[in-house]
């Protein structure tokens, strides 16, 4: 496939690259993930399937099979720093995802990707 553009340079993001590395305990990561801007200082990220678990010697460890979705929130502070908290619901002390699956009983899951602000 052609794409109608052409890229003429890419570069990473050194501190938003930061803000998401697997944490020591928790959230190791997730696929799929979408931000939205919420005001001047907050954004929502949404995330698909997400791994929860811990860093064990710079390797993730799987503490549970994978959620299928989590969300964070990161906090733009004064200085341009940011902060990134990961959220997800539990069921008895296990890892469930942030938005559950249907009480109906059937076998859906939710992926979350885009949104907007109103």
């Amino acid at each position: 496939m052609k794409l109608p553009f052409k890229i003429l340079n890419t570069c990473r993001d050194d501190q938003y690259d930061a803000l998401f590395l697997p944490k020591v305990n928790g959230w190791l990561g997730g696929d799929a993930g979408c931000s939205i801007q919420l005001g001047q200082n907050r954004i929502l990220w949404l995330f698909g399937d997400t791994i929860i678990g811990k860093l064990d010697g710079g390797k993730r460890k799987v503490l549970f099979p994978h959620i299928n979705n989590s969300i964070a929130i990161t906090t733009l502070g004064s200085k341009n720093d940011m902060e990134t908290q990961f959220y997800w619901n539990l069921k008895k002390g296990i890892p469930s995802s942030f938005f559950p699956r249907t009480p109906s009983g059937d076998d859906i899951y939710y992926w979350p990707t885009n949104g907007l602000f109103l």
